[in-house]
Protein backbone atom coordinates (compact mmCIF):
# COMPACT_ATOMS: atom_id res chain seq x y z
CA UNK A 1 0.00 0.00 0.00
CA UNK A 2 1.32 3.38 -0.97
CA UNK A 3 2.00 5.83 1.39
CA UNK A 4 0.27 9.06 1.99
CA UNK A 5 2.88 10.77 0.80
CA UNK A 6 2.95 8.55 -2.75
CA UNK A 7 -0.55 9.36 -3.15
CA UNK A 8 -0.60 13.04 -4.14
CA UNK A 9 2.04 12.17 -6.49
CA UNK A 10 0.31 9.38 -7.92
CA UNK A 11 -2.41 11.62 -8.49
CA UNK A 12 -1.22 14.17 -10.00
CA UNK A 13 0.69 11.46 -12.45
CA UNK A 14 -2.82 10.06 -13.20
CA UNK A 15 -4.91 13.54 -13.15
CA UNK A 16 -5.59 13.28 -17.09
CA UNK A 17 -6.99 9.57 -16.73
CA UNK A 18 -9.35 11.10 -13.83
CA UNK A 19 -10.09 13.60 -16.15
CA UNK A 20 -10.65 11.97 -18.73
CA UNK A 21 -13.72 9.51 -16.73
CA UNK A 22 -15.16 12.62 -15.70
CA UNK A 23 -15.46 14.19 -19.17
CA UNK A 24 -16.95 10.69 -20.46
CA UNK A 25 -19.22 10.23 -17.64
CA UNK A 26 -20.40 14.38 -17.60
CA UNK A 27 -21.11 13.41 -21.31
CA UNK A 28 -23.15 10.70 -20.31
CA UNK A 29 -25.01 12.16 -17.15
CA UNK A 30 -28.75 13.18 -17.51
CA UNK A 31 -29.39 16.44 -18.37
CA UNK A 32 -29.88 18.57 -16.45
CA UNK A 33 -27.75 17.73 -13.86
CA UNK A 34 -27.00 18.26 -10.33
CA UNK A 35 -23.10 17.45 -11.01
CA UNK A 36 -20.83 19.58 -12.94
CA UNK A 37 -17.62 19.05 -14.57
CA UNK A 38 -15.59 19.96 -11.45
CA UNK A 39 -18.15 17.71 -9.13
CA UNK A 40 -17.65 14.59 -11.17
CA UNK A 41 -13.22 15.35 -11.48
CA UNK A 42 -13.36 16.23 -7.46
CA UNK A 43 -15.62 12.70 -7.30
CA UNK A 44 -13.20 11.11 -9.51
CA UNK A 45 -10.21 12.21 -7.39
CA UNK A 46 -11.94 10.83 -4.28
CA UNK A 47 -12.36 7.59 -5.34
CA UNK A 48 -8.63 7.61 -7.25
CA UNK A 49 -7.69 8.41 -3.51
CA UNK A 50 -9.52 5.02 -2.18
CA UNK A 51 -8.16 3.09 -5.25
CA UNK A 52 -4.71 3.69 -4.06
CA UNK A 53 -5.22 3.32 -0.71
CA UNK A 54 -6.85 -0.18 -1.53
CA UNK A 55 -3.68 -1.33 -4.30
CA UNK A 56 -1.97 -4.42 -3.72
CA UNK A 57 0.48 -4.30 -5.49
CA UNK A 58 1.17 -8.11 -4.95
CA UNK A 59 -1.69 -8.90 -6.85
CA UNK A 60 -0.23 -8.32 -10.06
CA UNK A 61 -1.90 -5.70 -10.93
CA UNK A 62 -0.65 -2.01 -12.32
CA UNK A 63 -1.70 0.62 -10.31
CA UNK A 64 -3.29 2.62 -13.25
CA UNK A 65 -5.16 0.07 -14.59
CA UNK A 66 -6.82 -0.25 -10.99
CA UNK A 67 -7.56 3.49 -10.61
CA UNK A 68 -9.32 3.84 -14.00
CA UNK A 69 -11.43 0.68 -13.10
CA UNK A 70 -12.10 2.32 -9.67
CA UNK A 71 -12.93 5.84 -10.86
CA UNK A 72 -14.89 4.98 -14.07
CA UNK A 73 -17.19 2.36 -11.79
CA UNK A 74 -17.67 5.13 -8.96
CA UNK A 75 -18.55 7.84 -12.16
CA UNK A 76 -21.17 4.85 -13.64
CA UNK A 77 -22.61 4.81 -10.71
CA UNK A 78 -22.94 8.55 -10.88
CA UNK A 79 -24.71 8.46 -13.91
CA UNK A 80 -26.60 5.44 -13.30
CA UNK A 81 -28.63 7.28 -10.12
CA UNK A 82 -29.10 10.20 -12.31
CA UNK A 83 -31.10 8.28 -14.73
CA UNK A 84 -33.41 6.71 -11.50
CA UNK A 85 -36.92 8.61 -11.08
CA UNK A 86 -35.94 9.86 -6.84
CA UNK A 87 -38.54 11.80 -5.60
CA UNK A 88 -38.41 13.04 -2.49
CA UNK A 89 -41.02 11.79 -0.13
CA UNK A 90 -41.94 13.02 3.15
CA UNK A 91 -42.68 10.30 6.32
CA UNK A 92 -46.23 12.32 6.89
CA UNK A 93 -46.85 12.62 3.11
CA UNK A 94 -45.98 8.63 2.84
CA UNK A 95 -48.12 7.65 5.49
CA UNK A 96 -46.45 4.34 5.98
CA UNK A 97 -44.80 5.56 9.74
CA UNK A 98 -48.38 7.35 10.60
CA UNK A 99 -51.45 4.96 11.15
CA UNK A 100 -53.06 6.06 7.91
CA UNK A 101 -54.07 3.97 5.01
CA UNK A 102 -51.09 3.93 2.39
CA UNK A 103 -51.67 3.38 -0.99
CA UNK A 104 -49.74 1.62 -3.58
CA UNK A 105 -47.76 5.07 -4.92
CA UNK A 106 -46.60 5.65 -1.87
CA UNK A 107 -44.88 2.24 -1.89
CA UNK A 108 -43.67 2.91 -4.76
CA UNK A 109 -42.24 6.26 -4.12
CA UNK A 110 -40.79 4.57 -1.06
CA UNK A 111 -38.91 1.53 -2.68
CA UNK A 112 -37.32 4.28 -4.89
CA UNK A 113 -35.03 5.37 -1.63
CA UNK A 114 -34.86 2.04 0.03
CA UNK A 115 -32.60 0.48 -2.62
CA UNK A 116 -29.76 3.07 -1.25
CA UNK A 117 -30.58 5.22 1.22
CA UNK A 118 -31.28 2.62 4.02
CA UNK A 119 -29.35 0.09 5.84
CA UNK A 120 -30.46 -3.84 5.21
CA UNK A 121 -32.49 -4.04 8.33
CA UNK A 122 -34.91 -0.27 7.32
CA UNK A 123 -35.33 -1.87 4.23
CA UNK A 124 -36.86 -5.25 4.88
CA UNK A 125 -39.00 -3.43 7.98
CA UNK A 126 -40.11 -0.80 5.34
CA UNK A 127 -41.02 -3.47 2.78
CA UNK A 128 -42.57 -5.42 5.74
CA UNK A 129 -44.46 -2.94 6.79
CA UNK A 130 -45.96 -1.70 3.16
CA UNK A 131 -46.94 -5.64 2.63
CA UNK A 132 -48.73 -6.16 6.24
CA UNK A 133 -50.14 -2.82 5.89
CA UNK A 134 -51.91 -3.40 2.70
CA UNK A 135 -52.97 -7.50 4.61
CA UNK A 136 -54.02 -5.98 8.31
CA UNK A 137 -53.69 -1.84 8.71
CA UNK A 138 -54.17 -2.35 12.34
CA UNK A 139 -52.43 -4.94 13.42
CA UNK A 140 -49.38 -4.63 10.69
CA UNK A 141 -46.63 -3.32 13.37
CA UNK A 142 -46.85 -6.52 15.41
CA UNK A 143 -46.58 -9.00 12.51
CA UNK A 144 -43.76 -6.65 11.05
CA UNK A 145 -41.99 -7.26 14.55
CA UNK A 146 -42.96 -10.64 14.89
CA UNK A 147 -41.16 -11.56 11.29
CA UNK A 148 -38.27 -9.71 12.15
CA UNK A 149 -37.79 -10.90 15.67
CA UNK A 150 -37.44 -7.57 17.34
CA UNK A 151 -38.77 -6.04 19.86
CA UNK A 152 -41.19 -2.51 20.24
CA UNK A 153 -37.45 -0.70 21.39
CA UNK A 154 -36.03 -1.55 18.31
CA UNK A 155 -38.92 -0.99 16.18
CA UNK A 156 -39.08 3.11 17.82
CA UNK A 157 -35.09 3.07 16.71
CA UNK A 158 -35.60 2.10 13.54
CA UNK A 159 -38.97 4.39 13.28
CA UNK A 160 -36.77 7.27 14.18
CA UNK A 161 -33.87 6.27 11.79
CA UNK A 162 -36.31 6.25 8.80
CA UNK A 163 -37.97 9.36 9.19
CA UNK A 164 -34.11 11.06 9.93
CA UNK A 165 -33.41 9.65 6.69
CA UNK A 166 -36.59 11.25 5.19
CA UNK A 167 -35.54 13.81 6.69
CA UNK A 168 -38.65 14.47 8.80
CA UNK A 169 -38.22 16.52 12.09
CA UNK A 170 -40.12 15.38 15.51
Amino acid sequence: MPSSLDVSSILSEHSSLIENAAFVAFKKIRKPSTHDIDDLKNEGNVAAIKAINAFDSSKGANIKTWIGFIVERHLYDIVWYSYRKIETVDVEDASLLQGRPSNLEDGVYLLDLIEFRFSCLERSYIKLCLIEKMKDPKGFRETVRQKLKISEDTEDILRRSIKEILGERN
